[in-house]
């Protein structure tokens, strides 16, 4: 992990927001951002710090993934 630190991007206020597909994914079972993007040059984009307690994580979730 090699932080890149880049400016912050001025969002306009006007164009709706829209959270990734796969961040998505991981905000309904629960997991939870835990700070700012790094960038990752091999796959050229930003990836942020997750954490996902799997004891927290709802049964339907946990037996989808077949976690006991």
């Amino acid at each position: 992990h090699h932080p890149y630190p880049v400016g912050r991007l001025e969002l306009d206020a006007d164009l709706p927001a829209r959270t990734p597909p796969l961040i998505k994914g991981y905000l309904k079972v629960g997991a939870r951002i835990c700070g700012e993007p790094a960038w990752d040059p091999d796959f050229n984009t930003a990836d942020f710090p997750v954490f996902l307690d799997i004891d927290a994580m709802d049964a339907r979730y946990r037996r989808h993934f077949g976690i006991g």
